[in-house]
């Protein structure tokens, strides 16, 4: 019912006949932290002027960053009250609202790339919102001949907001500070120890991953002048592929921050599929691509300095709270995940 009134005030249509069904993922770590109730649903409406229409609606509110560190946390105290005095840090700070402010408000010449939007609800009483968008029905299984298409697509936004600060505010954008990396190191090595790292690294290389959580401010400092607007959620699960056309949804993470850690986050989860020069390629076509849409060139001593970054940055930030929520979420996806940056360490030489 609650539901029906948010879609008659979306549509400004009185609605006759609502149906719904879940838009299904088993692996959905949304729908995990929304305590296994789905967000995304499919709707069939019919109005009184017996129009109809199908789409997907997105329903979310404030409770998910609230249900999201008591998952990761395992209900520790500690870990709880670290993570929510730094959740600016892990991407929390106004995910609920953010795809909201983003659709409204990103540059035209970009929607082509997202799923239409019909039309937003949001209650600021009830931190509640809600989304209505085009359902694509044939959606194509993303593969390799498909990594360049998502990377130049990607870059797209990259570009149109490179070194522009106005779009932290602009888009609703999550972004940190120096001081923001200086203040979370202590909640990052209580984190990431924490874990069973031993199954996955071997002893140099979480000696180096912890001495780079110790020195993340400095570390940050030598890749500032590297900015722009980034999905920060980019695997093959927040992409349509329709008729040879790339689609990219989800944007509630957007970051400002290095256009690498799209790179890096989208190879993670594509790595195993990869030989390792396969890997080495898609890097320095995203460095070449990237850098001929800037017009502008890094040398390649800085761009090792920029991806070395970024790979530890995601080791210790967005995998480490994958990997704790993955404790008790079991899911096969994130343990590939953490082998996969594994293998990227090694192929890189970080």
């Amino acid at each position: 019912m609650r539901n029906k009134k948010i879609i008659t005030k979306i549509f400004h249509n009185n609605i006759s006949k609502l149906k719904s069904d879940i838009l299904i993922n088993n692996d959905s770590i949304t729908n995990k932290v929304s305590l296994n109730k789905p967000s995304i649903y499919i709707y069939e409406a019919k109005f009184d002027n017996d129009t109809k229409i199908k789409f997907v609606g997105k329903r979310k509110s404030k409770k998910i960053i609230i249900n999201g560190i008591a998952l990761i946390s395992n209900k520790n105290i500690k870990i709880a009250t670290l993570l929510t005095k730094n959740r600016k840090i892990f991407g929390y700070n106004k995910s609920y609202i953010r795809e909201i402010i983003f659709y409204k408000n990103v540059n035209n010449d970009l929607k082509k790339y997202l799923i239409n939007t019909k039309g937003f609800y949001y209650n600021n009483i009830t931190d509640i919102y809600f989304i209505a968008m085009d359902y694509i029905n044939d959606s194509e299984k993303i593969v390799k001949k498909d990594y360049k298409k998502i990377l130049d697509t990607i870059t797209d936004f990259h570009k149109t907001y490179y070194n522009q600060k106005s779009s932290i505010k602009e888009l609703c954008l999550n972004y940190y500070e120096i001081d923001d990396y200086k203040k979370c190191k202590k909640v990052m090595l209580e984190m990431f120890n924490r874990l069973d790292n031993k199954k996955f690294f071997d002893t140099n290389k979480i000696l180096k991953i912890n001495n780079f959580i110790k020195n993340i401010d400095n570390e940050y400092k030598q890749v500032l002048f590297h900015q722009t607007l980034t999905h920060n959620d980019l695997s093959p699960r927040n992409m349509f592929l329709n008729n040879g056309k790339v689609y990219i949804y989800d944007w509630e993470l957007a970051c400002y921050q290095n256009p690498e850690h799209d790179l890096i986050e989208f190879l993670v989860f594509v790595l195993h599929e990869l030989k390792d020069n396969e890997i080495k390629n898609i890097i320095e076509y995203f460095k070449k691509i990237l850098c001929e849409k800037l017009d502008m060139e890094i040398d390649n001593n800085t761009y090792k300095k920029i991806i070395d970054f970024n790979v530890l940055e995601y080791v210790v930030n967005r995998l480490t709270l994958l990997r704790m929520a993955n404790n008790k979420l079991k899911l096969k996806f994130i343990d590939q995940m953490t082998i996969n940056i594994n293998r990227l360490i090694e192929i890189l030489e970080i």
